[in-house]
């Protein structure tokens, strides 16, 4: 049954190629979503889907793992709610100006993270998002520090696709957004500079030898990388309203890390799906019990174990009989020291 099927996938797949095939697979899961969860909670996973999206570039393409990107995540959310509260009225000016900010700020960390690699880079990224989560934390007269902060987003600054007007309406906005991401990032991951980004995940000392500067390579990603990520954390803020320091702690770090794991590292639908299964699972127990966490690690290690490559790394080596993703087994060999 398995093979007939796999027959056929193959089949349209060659037929309409791997990235038309990942673009239909994408929408068709969009699709069921509302109904799967609710509007709300699919807006919700939506989001956290292109915070992953925007992840996956450094860690799926670039091969390094960041602890850090709850910072531009983080910041991208606060940016949104203080820029309504002191400088402007249209959230159509306060997203794209925090997320301008927010990158520069991921160039200057992308710098500094960069001059080491593996673990070291992790500790770094790790250490100066701990930093800005302090800044915030204690900054408690412009951000309100462990209060968190709140403003109301009303429908003259949102217009009438808010969420608090129509929760559906929104969901299809930030599908549409992150549709738009996933062809973009298609784009930048098959182009020239992508392919040696992959080399460079690959063997970064091959990549030397061909003449490439890895380093400037690896800071456009991380760049790039840090930018969705704020304009992620922006979109949080219009969802949920309300935004708090933990937004910016090691834990939501943690967090894209698995989501990106479980879907599968260096593929462009690994972040949706890894979004939907994290999502699904910890709001499923947390309805169930108190120790959700550890039923959640249970989940996390069956699945990371039957699929190493994540969900679409297994289903790619099961129907397409090729997988491009970037396995966490070899993760775990660039990090070491």
């Amino acid at each position: 049954m398995i093979s007939a099927v796999a027959t056929r996938v193959r089949s349209f797949s060659d037929r309409v190629g791997e990235l038309r095939l990942a673009f239909v697979a994408s929408l068709a899961l969009i699709a069921i979503l509302p109904d799967l969860m609710g509007p709300f909670i699919a807006s919700h996973v939506m989001v956290m889907a292109i915070f992953a999206m925007g992840y996956n570039i450094i860690l799926g393409f670039g091969g390094e793992l960041s602890f850090g990107h709850a910072a531009y995540f983080g910041l991208g959310a606060y940016g949104v709610i203080l820029s309504l509260e002191h400088l402007f009225s249209s959230l159509y000016v306060a997203i794209p100006v925090t997320v301008v900010a927010v990158t520069a700020l991921s160039v200057v960390f992308g710098f500094l993270s960069l001059r080491r690699r593996g673990i070291y880079f992790a500790m770094i990224t790790l250490a100066l998002a701990q930093l800005v989560y302090v800044i915030v934390f204690q900054w408690a007269d412009l951000t309100g520090g462990s209060n968190g902060a709140s403003i109301p987003i009303t429908e003259a600054q949102i217009g009438p696709l808010a969420p608090m007007n129509n929760e559906l309406h929104f969901f299809f906005v930030v599908s549409a957004l992150f549709l738009l991401l996933f062809a973009l990032v298609a784009r930048v991951v098959r182009s020239p500079f992508g392919r040696v980004l992959k080399a460079i995940r690959e063997s970064e000392e091959r990549a030397l030898h061909l003449g490439y500067d890895v380093d400037k390579y690896l800071l456009l990603a991380f760049t790039m990388s840090g930018a969705i990520s704020a304009l992620a954390g922006a979109i949080y803020a219009v969802l949920f309203v309300f935004i708090s320091p933990s937004l910016l702690f090691w834990q939501l770090s943690g967090e894209v890390v698995i989501m990106t794991i479980i879907g599968g590292i260096g593929t462009l639908t690994g972040p949706l799906v890894g979004s939907v299964v994290f999502i699904f699972f910890s709001n499923t127990l947390t309805r169930v019990t108190d120790h959700w966490e550890i039923f959640f690690g249970l989940v996390i290690i069956t699945i990371v174990m039957l699929a190493p490559e994540g969900i679409i790394g297994l289903l790619r080596n099961t129907f397409l009989d090729e997988n491009e993703s970037f396995s966490i087994r070899r993760l775990i060999e660039r990090l070491r020291p």
